[in-house]
């Protein structure tokens, strides 16, 4: 859709991974000032914001603007990569205070489980949308649907996150 090969779409995201990179480093200071959940729910925004543009790539936005887009999103995916971790860490932490007894191995068991559960669904969903509404540049509509499908999740996914009580 971008009139590239199919090679670029890799050093676009190899962009964005060295983006998340080299945000990681500010997180703490950041976390520290802001908290886990707020600042995962900004960048969680942030990133359905440039999922939903993605559907735009090669049609309205230009291969330069697709690109910076596609960078930018190294922040919010720095933020996703260490953030639930922590979060999951603390659910642990006041869970073993409370109750009186330790079960990291349950919580992060449960966390791999959705995990899981997350990527199965993804690979229903995405073969259906490409059989559906194309994968290809003559019928392209199931690559341009999937970035929106994907911004939706996820502020799906902030009604659940709006639930998080540990405050810090």
């Amino acid at each position: 859709m971008l009139g590239v090969s199919a090679e670029y779409s890799g050093y676009m995201i190899a962009g964005a991974f060295i983006a998340a990179l080299l945000c990681m480093p500010f997180l703490p200071k950041i976390i520290v000032k802001y908290g886990k959940k707020k600042v995962l729910m900004m960048t969680s925004v942030l990133f359905a914001l440039i999922l939903f543009l993605t559907g735009f790539f090669g049609v309205v936005l230009p291969l330069n603007i697709s690109f910076a887009i596609v960078i930018l999103a190294g922040i919010p995916l720095s933020v996703i990569f260490v953030i639930p971790n922590a979060m999951i860490a603390d659910i642990a932490e006041l869970d073993s205070i409370e109750k009186g007894f330790r079960r990291e191995g349950m919580f992060f068991g449960a966390q791999g489980l959705v995990i899981k559960i997350v990527i199965g669904l993804s690979s229903f969903v995405t073969p259906l949308l490409f059989g559906l509404f194309g994968y290809s540049s003559a019928r392209h509509l199931g690559i341009q649907l999937g970035g929106p499908i994907a911004a939706a999740a996820i502020m799906i996914g902030l009604i659940f996150l709006k639930k998080y009580s540990i405050p810090y």
